[in-house]
């Protein structure tokens, strides 16, 4: 006899979290703009695919991460595809360091997110600074990427708390796709 525990609820989850990712792109591009500090605002995509790389296995977060980078990529003024490339990056390198730290408290999601922040940062506007003729003076530059990222940091117990309700249940149907029984 084999008995099977079915992810049947994995599809619908996986259509609410790429809406989810939508709507926090829109209010990223959006109602965001009305909270910035110094003109910076937290990135919350880069948030989610974050957090969203220990919960989901790797196939589907690679998924997501490159769905999201396009996203922010069209609703951004960045170069486009520097996120598209960034962001199952920096998901890959989640899954990595979340096997060998502990990652199940904000604190630690954000003091992850301020140093996935500042790389991803600098890579952004170094390519920025690359494809333009722009001149960015050093002191703005780190003020830019430290204030972002710090910012990202304080909101990711906002964004932690509102999907890791979602998130948890996938983990847990991920460890009990199939269990088999075998009676002879």
């Amino acid at each position: 006899m084999v008995l099977t525990v079915s992810n049947r609820y994995s599809p619908l989850r996986n259509w609410l979290f790429l809406a989810f990712l939508i709507l926090l792109g829109l209010v990223q591009a959006t109602l965001l703009n009305n909270f910035r500090i110094f003109g910076v605002k937290p990135d919350f995509l880069l948030i989610a695919i974050v957090i969203a790389s220990t919960f989901f296995n790797q196939k589907k977060i690679l998924i997501f991460a490159v769905f999201t980078g396009i996203l922010k990529d069209s609703l951004s003024i960045n170069v486009f595809g520097i996120n598209t490339m960034l962001f199952p990056f920096w998901s890959y390198l989640t899954r990595i360091l979340s096997g060998k730290i502990n990652l199940d408290d904000n604190l630690s999601y954000a003091a992850l997110i301020l140093a996935i922040g500042i790389l991803n940062g600098i890579i952004r506007l170094i390519f920025a600074s690359l494809g333009s003729a722009l001149f960015i003076p050093l002191g703005v530059f780190l003020r830019i990427i430290f204030l972002e990222s710090l910012y990202g940091a304080i909101a990711v117990p906002l964004i932690f708390e509102i999907i890791k309700p979602a998130l948890s249940k996938e983990r847990a149907q991920d460890n009990l796709k199939t269990i088999t029984l075998i009676d002879k």
